[in-house]
């Protein structure tokens, strides 16, 4: 999402200032206090929550409140990824800081027919050193490139607090949140905060990391259950790239 809104400021002014995605950063709150927006010109956001809640803080502390636009910072008409449905199965996991603990466990739960790639996010590159596998449907990404690289033969997306989650919505992967009660209470992720019904929640939110494996196999098996996540996942992603009307 980084170089989206990269692209999204260049083309509208090549020297705007920004912050990116305050919506879903902890440090937001560190940037209003220490009056990190005072040398910033326009601040991008996801959504309107993201958009009154900078409004907000930076009015209790005082200074300057740049521009604040809402973009989704999205390119072209979403559309579905190209799966080969003939050949592997290949399921994405965007392991980022929070998550990456349960990478170990992950591997070692998903059926051997599944291919799993896990990417790491760039910042816990160290990581890779450390990571094994003696399963052959398993891979670990070496962060050579982007993780939309990954996007044309990804069947399932697997993430937690990762802005990823947005864009593999938007290329039409279907998408499970990782919803585990250890994780959430040290670590809440924002996608979990989205007003989804009770049901809706039930089919894109993982509770446990054995109800991950189930999620993952009705989505590979399962074509109904594959557009319900699907529908779900768009009614997510309007939570947060939603434009400003």
């Amino acid at each position: 999402m980084e170089n989206s809104f990269v692209q999204i400021a260049n083309r509208i002014n090549g020297n705007t200032n920004m912050i990116i995605h305050a919506m879903i950063s902890s440090d937001l709150e560190r940037w209003l206090s220490t009056g990190h927006f005072q040398n910033v010109r326009t601040v991008f956001v996801w959504g309107k929550h993201g958009k009154e809640a900078i409004e907000f803080r930076q009015k209790q502390l005082g200074g300057r409140c740049p521009e604040i636009r809402v973009e989704p910072a999205l390119f072209g008409s979403p559309s579905a990824a190209r799966i080969d449905k003939a050949g592997a199965k290949k399921v994405l996991f965007a392991a980022d800081g929070y998550s990456s603990k349960y990478i170990d466990r992950i591997t070692r739960l998903v059926p051997e027919k599944v291919n799993l790639t896990v990417r790491v996010h760039p910042g816990d590159k160290r990581l890779l050193s450390r990571l094994r596998s003696r399963k052959p449907n398993v891979t670990f990404d070496n962060l050579e490139g982007p993780i939309e690289n990954h996007f044309s033969d990804t069947q399932v997306f697997i993430g937690y607090y990762s802005t990823a989650i947005i864009d593999a919505i938007h290329h039409g992967i279907p998408t499970v949140i990782l919803n585990l009660k250890d994780l959430v209470r040290k670590h809440p992720s924002v996608f979990l905060e989205a007003p989804l019904a009770e049901k809706e929640r039930s089919v894109m939110f993982a509770g446990t990391l054995k109800d991950l494996v189930v999620k993952i196999q009705r989505i590979v098996s399962d074509d109904g259950f594959r557009k319900r996540v699907l529908s779900v996942n768009r009614k997510l992603m309007s939570c947060f790239v939603a434009p400003e009307r």
